[in-house]
């Protein structure tokens, strides 16, 4: 009773995160942005570290200059400690790290980035998940600045998947109502 079992580890937080998982939404920032910050920080699961330490080989504080494909294999110049080498491997797992921030998302126009309202460098979310650009959804480690730390973490999938799923399809039903006397006005002024 006093550490009930999670997916997210033993203790009575993680059971409510798990089992409550938009409370930590509601709480106001003051409050969520600080635990965010120091409960469950960035760690692997504990059931994958027999897989992998020993295993395979691991660099940490380091940085990827370059990759190329070199005869089947993948050819990297490593910064590393201020020196650089190169590794020929056959495969590559970056974990780039857990800090949210949504100018690092060069992929989305600088105009759209600039129009996200923030929590600290992360996207502020409604309870649907979407932020203050409509139809910009942030579901995973994005999310934990506005919904905890469970969505950093496959524990926190089921909900934010059901919810986004439930707020798409609401959405798109919405969208068809919309659509359908559009079509028909403009079917009836081809005629």
């Amino acid at each position: 009773m006093r550490r009930p079992q999670s997916g997210l580890g033993p203790g009575l937080k993680n059971w409510v995160l798990e089992n409550l998982p938009l409370l930590v939404h509601f709480r106001p920032d003051r409050w969520r942005v600080p635990f965010v910050r120091s409960h469950l920080g960035p760690n692997g699961a504990w059931w994958l570290r027999d897989r992998i330490v020993g295993k395979v080989p691991i660099l940490t504080n380091c940085s990827i200059l370059d990759a190329t494909p070199r005869a089947g294999h993948l050819s990297l110049d490593v910064s590393e400690n201020g020196s650089r080498r190169r590794i020929l491997c056959h495969h590559v797992i970056a974990g780039t790290g857990y800090e949210v921030d949504i100018d690092r998302l060069t992929f989305l126009d600088a105009d759209l980035r600039w129009s996200i309202r923030r929590i600290e460098r992360g996207p502020a979310l409604d309870f649907r998940f979407q932020s203050s650009v409509p139809g910009l959804y942030f579901i995973g480690p994005a999310s934990s600045p506005s919904f905890g730390p469970l969505f950093r973490f496959v524990a926190g999938a089921a909900c934010s998947s059901r919810s986004l799923s439930r707020e798409l399809a609401r959405r798109s039903v919405r969208t068809d109502a919309v659509a359908l006397p559009v079509a028909r006005i403009a079917t009836r002024a081809a005629q």
